[in-house]
Parts: structure tokens; C-alpha cells; sequence
């Protein structure tokens, strides 16, 4: 193959995948979901194995047209899988839980700003913020990281990735 066969399937290839990424980002059937529960005044509904809850921006559950955000949750591999749209479609969270009411939190964890860009990313170790937490401003770029449950100093360079720690030697 020579460079002018190569270069339209680059090209090809690169709006594809441009594209793919943009729609990860969005979720049309949560979109049409939140609109018809927004339009029959209706908080919640369930279809396909999933669950459908209107929801306000501090993910709690709203009263009939209230909310402003769509939970849809399902089950999956011994957890409740949730991820949170906008009435763009645009994910605003995604994470899983290992209780049915979705308060203990369990695994990774991802906020979105409004605009769709990462806000932030972590995760959660039955219902606690656990490890390195980071942050990125509506632009993208990076804040401050925290780390959560770190108290000894080796323990806060390992969640850091700055250092490893070392696996102990039993003997028998």
C-alpha cells in the first residue's frame, strides 16, 4: 500500500472513532426515557431489566416532572450498575452499589460537569470514598487529587502511584 490508499483510511478511521467517542457520552435511550416520564408526570419506570428514576442534582429521587436528571440502574455481576444523565443526554455519573436503596457505594466511580467533560474519578469501598480521587476542572485540566483512607505515609505514596508496596513473605 502506498501513502495515498493509507492516508483516506486514517482518516476514515479517525472520524469513526471521534464520532464512537462522542457517544459515549451520550445516551439517546435515556434521553427519550427521561422525556416521557418528565411528560407523563410520572418519577419512575422499569423496562428491559433496567430502572428509571427521576432524579435532582444531589441524585435524589424527585416527585412526578421534577427532576432534572435520569438515574437508570440494572444488575449485573453481584452489583447495581447506575449511570446518570442530563436532560442533553450527556452522562453526569457513573458507578456501581451494593444495596438496592443505592446508598453504599462500591467500586469506580466517574462525575461529569454538565458539559460532559470528566469532573472527577475514584472510587468507593462499601459506601466510603477509598484511594486516589482525581479532579479536573470544566477544561479538563487536573486540580488537586485527594487521597481517601490513607493514614499511614507508605499507604498515601502507594494510592498516589509514587511508590508500590511490597508483598510480604510468609514462611511455612
Amino acid at each position: 500500500m502506498n501513502l495515498r490508499t493509507i492516508l483516506p483510511l486514517i482518516a476514515v478511521s479517525a472520524l469513526a472513532l471521534a464520532s464512537e467517542a462522542q457517544m459515549m457520552n451520550t445516551v439517546p435511550a435515556d434521553l427519550a426515557m427521561l422525556t416521557e416520564l418528565r411528560e407523563q408526570s410520572r418519577s419512575s419506570a422499569n423496562a428491559e431489566g433496567n430502572t428509571y428514576q427521576l432524579v435532582d442534582a444531589f441524585m435524589r429521587p424527585s416527585k412526578g416532572r421534577d427532576g432534572s436528571l435520569l438515574r437508570t440502574s440494572w444488575h449485573a455481576n453481584g452489583r447495581i450498575h447506575v449511570r446518570v444523565v442530563d436532560a442533553t443526554g450527556s452522562l453526569r455519573m457513573t458507578g456501581t452499589y451494593l444495596d438496592e436503596a443505592l446508598q453504599v457505594g462500591h467500586g469506580t466511580f466517574e462525575f461529569y460537569h454538565a458539559g460532559g467533560q470528566l469532573e472527577s474519578t475514584g472510587a468507593f469501598s462499601e459506601g466510603r470514598k477509598a484511594g486516589l480521587w482525581r479532579r479536573y476542572d470544566k477544561n479538563g485540566q487536573e486540580l488537586a487529587h485527594r487521597i481517601y483512607g490513607a493514614t499511614e505515609p507508605e499507604a498515601v505514596l502507594v494510592n498516589a502511584g509514587l511508590a508500590s508496596k511490597a508483598a510480604m513473605l510468609t514462611s511455612h
